[in-house]
């Protein structure tokens, strides 16, 4: 098996990323065993790159994987290697300010390693196939109480900066005065609001923060309305005393920067995927969800782009591959074993 160098294009970016979790889809012809993938910035493989696979492929389907690359470039791009063989080792590439990213390819489980585990209620993972046209997602019981419940921790009680964000596809419009949950930690009693991001009456995106838990210093922010029956990808950044962004499909769609709470309140609340105050079927969000995560920081601009580009349906665009030569048989430098293949 010869060493593929890969190359992710400058045109992910209009800026400089650094310590970015990229998605990268191995294809399927490049191993027998995705547990024996892994990566490295140099060919040789003697520096291994922290990577997560995010799905196990069946059949002819590509390996997703997030990888951790110290800088994409807008001007050079990134480069790593891919290496198969023993695997020296099974790490967390995700930021430490990543607090929970949800794995709805299988089972709702949280592929960092902050253990918040979720459980599908009406809600099955795996069962659609996501924004890409390969990863499976997950979607919704039409019509009933759906959600997935991840128990209330300390790591999800994130009073400043916040970033929330994944892919969606609407596939009912909440009734007159209704709000559908897309992600939610708020409840509007007992002064347990605390945040939350919904789909409003007109599909409109809405992110909602509350500084005490009262209603009355609650921020909302009301963005445009997303379509029916089509992937959608959905950031919400919340900047302490500074601004509110709606991003969707990596695009700024809108910003407010009056009167933004210095911190949100903390709470003994579930954080709840796909519902929003209290389950109900006036609550659920009636569709398909994947690549669900929150974040204890302000993403930029770069970062919801670079997201949406190669977890979305063109991602295989922003990357190119070359294979490269080298020795026969090589020895790995991590791992008893030899790697398996060769180099042309």
């Amino acid at each position: 098996m010869p060493t593929h160098k890969i190359n992710l294009l400058p045109t992910v970016t209009a800026s400089l990323l650094t310590n970015y979790v990229a998605r990268y889809r191995v294809p399927a012809a490049w191993f027998s065993d995705v547990t024996q993938v892994w990566f490295s910035s140099d060919e040789a493989g003697n520096n291994p790159i922290a990577s997560r696979l995010v799905w196990t492929p069946t059949g002819g389907n590509a390996a997703p994987f997030d990888i951790e690359v110290a800088s994409v470039s807008a001007v050079t791009g990134a480069e790593f290697y891919f290496q198969y063989g023993d695997k020296p080792f099974d790490t967390d590439p995700y930021r430490a300010a990543a607090k929970i990213v949800t794995d709805t390819s299988d089972d709702f489980s949280d592929l960092t390693t902050n253990g918040n585990d979720g459980t599908g209620l009406f809600f099955t993972a795996g069962a659609v196939t996501g924004p890409d046209g390969d990863t499976p997602a997950a979607e919704t019981t039409s019509g009933s109480a759906s959600r997935v419940v991840v128990s209330d921790d300390a790591s999800l009680d994130i009073t400043g900066a916040i970033t929330i964000k994944g892919w969606v596809k609407v596939q009912a419009t909440p009734g007159s005065g209704q709000a559908h949950g897309f992600a939610s930690k708020y409840k509007p009693s007992g002064n347990n609001r605390g945040y939350a991001v919904t789909v409003q009456e007109g599909r409109e995106v809405r992110a909602l923060i509350s500084s005490d838990g009262t209603s009355p210093n609650t921020k909302v922010v009301l963005g445009s309305a997303l379509p029916l029956d089509e992937w959608k990808h959905v950031v919400v950044v919340f900047e302490p005393s500074t601004a509110i962004r709606i991003y969707i499909d990596g695009s700024l769609d809108t910003e407010d920067t009056t009167s933004i709470p210095a911190s949100i309140n903390t709470n003994a609340e579930p954080l709840y995927w796909g519902t929003y105050v209290s389950p109900s079927t006036s609550t659920s969000l009636d569709g398909e969800f994947s690549d669900l995560s929150v974040h204890a920081e302000a993403q930029s601009d770069a970062e919801a782009n670079a997201d949406y580009l190669l977890q979305g349906p063109n991602a295989s665009t922003y990357w190119t591959t070359s294979v490269v030569g080298g020795s026969l048989l090589k020895r790995a430098k991590y791992g008893a074993g030899l790697r398996l293949g060769w180099k042309l």
